[in-house]
């Protein structure tokens, strides 16, 4: 009986895995595609070779951007008459002159798309993804939503300015600058100047109208807040009359405005006004609060939680930081002020005589040339800067000082706080190191931009003769 009971058991089992793998070979027919799309998605972890570059063409190759992804880069070849525009080995354009001499390529952020500027005849177009769009006297700042699903530029036709927003032609005026999207990528704004007045267009809808008294009247710094709720943007009529606009409202008008800015929590806003009646001209306007007077503010900073609020000020020839309208010490200059991200700790480089250092919480560190790039960790334990004594570079971690090179650029920290990486230079050698290991020298390093980092590995593209590669460096 219990032979017979088993043996019932073991043909059901085979029943169940005869069926699972008919659906599972059916899911790979009808579906391997898509799958195999969903596996490649996501930042390269490969090693990557994705284009040749005939090798007599290197010298006239402009080698451009790689995608965020790392599975993509763009290239333009000159070619004699016309530069040829590549994406991998895939040619997707042409321009009569280089389409990458004074704008890069772009891809949106999601790597999907692939976007850049051209002329034929002396006229300008945008190409996206390889299709030739409607062509303009002029076409400016091509551009994609943090979202990705929206791209825009500036086109010109006619003496006469617009936008094209997703292939549609908006209202075109005698000049357009200042395209900018919101932070989501869903709202859209940008200036209109016309030749007796000047406006903002904020999700083509036509803002309050200011009557241009030229030269002097301009609005500039269009600015969403982080959460894209709100929006301002400073109007400087005449010298005397300056003021923010936040949210549609006007505020107190002040000889001058500059240096707007909104909290990580997009609830607070500040700003530098300059009053000339009084002893000191410049002070702090936070939430519409006047502060204490200076005779010059810089670095405006909120901390990530944004109750913190901090600058740079300048009395009496002494440059001090103001934190929460506390004044901190005197020193010769004071810059680059940087909150960590649980916002305990805040960092600055001073300047005393001929030497920089930071200011750690108020702690002084070692004194150097110059001091540059400085950063905290994901998980505010450690700390990093670039440091340089006469013609050497090195990183400083946690106060440690690393190796020397000639150049040292684009310091940054993994995910998990681990790890550590940087860009640099020795002689003709130009490689990444990364946990104090230095990487293969290759004739060409593209950072920046591309420079890819993950808890694994870190990523970015390189040249290597004419071949251009996804190069990926495992993190242990």
């Amino acid at each position: 009986m219990n032979n017979k009971f088993f043996s019932k058991i073991w043909i059901i089992i085979c029943v169940i895995i005869v069926i699972a793998g008919t659906v599972l070979t059916y899911s790979y027919l009808f579906n391997g595609s898509e799958g195999l799309e969903k596996e490649q998605q996501g930042l390269n972890s490969k090693n990557t070779k994705l284009a040749t570059v005939p090798r007599e063409k290197v010298e006239f190759t402009t080698f451009n951007t790689f995608s965020p992804d790392g599975r993509k880069v763009a290239y333009s070849i000159n070619e004699g008459k016309e530069w040829n525009v590549f994406l991998n080995d895939e040619k997707v354009g042409s321009s009569a002159a280089n389409p990458f001499y004074s704008t890069d390529a772009i891809f949106s952020p999601d790597s999907e798309k692939f976007a850049y500027a051209g002329i034929k005849n002396n006229k300008y177009f945008v190409v996206l993804n390889g299709e030739e769009k409607k062509k303009y006297d002029i076409v400016q700042d091509p551009t994609f939503s943090s979202s990705s699903k929206n791209f825009a530029y500036i086109a010109e036709e006619d003496d006469k300015y617009f936008v094209v927003l997703n292939g549609e032609e908006k209202k075109s005026y005698s000049h357009v600058l200042g395209f900018t999207f919101s932070p989501d990528g869903e709202d859209f704004a940008y200036i209109v100047s016309q030749k007796d007045e000047q406006f903002i267009i904020l999700n083509g809808e036509e803002g309050k109208v200011y009557e241009k008294k030229d030269p002097y009247t301009d609005i500039s710094s269009l600015t969403f807040s982080p959460d894209s709720e709100r929006f301002a943007y400073i109007v400087d009529k005449d010298f005397g009359d300056n003021f923010v606009v936040i949210d549609g409202e006007e505020r107190k008008h002040y000889n001058s405005v500059r240096k707007f800015t909104f909290s990580p929590d997009s609830e607070k806003f500040a700003y530098v006004a300059l009053q000339l009646k009084q002893e000191s001209n410049l002070f702090v306007v936070l939430n519409g609060e006047e502060k204490k007077s200076y005779d010059d503010i810089k670095w405006l900073t909120f901390s990530p939680n944004s109750e913190k609020f901090a600058y740079a000020a300048k009395k009496d020839e002494e440059w001090f930081v103001v934190v929460n309208e506390k004044e901190k010490k005197n020193y010769e200059k004071v810059e680059k002020l940087t909150f960590s991200s649980n916002s305990k700790k805040l960092a600055y480089v001073a300047h005393k005589g001929e030497k920089q250092f930071v200011v750690l919480n108020g702690k002084e560190k070692k004194k150097y040339d110059e001091i540059k790039e400085f950063t905290f960790s994901p998980d505010n334990k450690r700390y990093a800067y670039v440091a340089r004594e006469g013609d050497k570079s090195f990183v400083v971690v946690n106060g440690e000082e690393k190796k020397k090179y000639n150049a040292i650029k684009d310091l940054a920290f993994s995910p998990d706080s681990k790890s550590f990486a940087y860009w640099a230079r020795e002689g003709n050698k130009k490689f990444i190191v990364y946990n104090e290991k230095e990487g293969e020298n290759y004739d060409s390093i593209l950072t920046g931009y591309n420079f890819a980092f993950d808890s694994n590995f870190l990523g970015y593209g390189a040249r290597i003769d004419n071949e251009l590669w996804w190069i990926t460096e495992e993190i242990k």
